[in-house]
């Protein structure tokens, strides 16, 4: 059985195809059709699990997890944490010595972008092992 990458757009395919829950704040595992649609174990659990069929194009599930999504959002998942405890490590020292006035989520939103690019980077990172 071929394991084939996730369907649709990129935004789309992070998405489980029955709940629509954005498959990389998940924690457990990513659960694949043979087309790649993509379900989250809770609702390939409540669907029957291997023997149910993908609401989305009707071919059995089996016991295919998508191994990259999983490798993809953990990595992504690792890096985030640590980009922001070094922020809250940073914005912490700004407070403790008075430097700029940015509250805490002030100074979290000024550093959103670079989170988006963390996450970007994981991503890309996975694609390429």
């Amino acid at each position: 059985i071929p394991i084939i990458g996730m369907s649709g757009s990129e935004e789309e395919g992070w998405e489980c195809v029955v709940c629509l829950v954005d498959l990389r704040t998940a924690r457990d595992f990513i659960w694949q059709c043979q087309a790649g649609h993509l379900q989250c174990t809770i609702c390939y659990d409540k669907l029957g699990g291997a023997p149910s069929r993908c609401p989305t194009c009707n071919i059995t599930m089996g016991e295919i997890r998508n191994r990259l999504a999983e490798r993809t959002r953990d990595r992504a998942t690792s890096i985030l944490s640590s980009k922001l405890a070094s922020i809250a490590a940073e914005n912490q020292f700004m407070k403790k010595f008075g430097i700029g006035d940015n509250s805490a989520d002030e100074f979290a939103h000024g550093h959103a972008e670079e989170v988006v690019r963390v996450v970007e980077e994981a991503e890309a990172a996975a694609e390429a092992a």
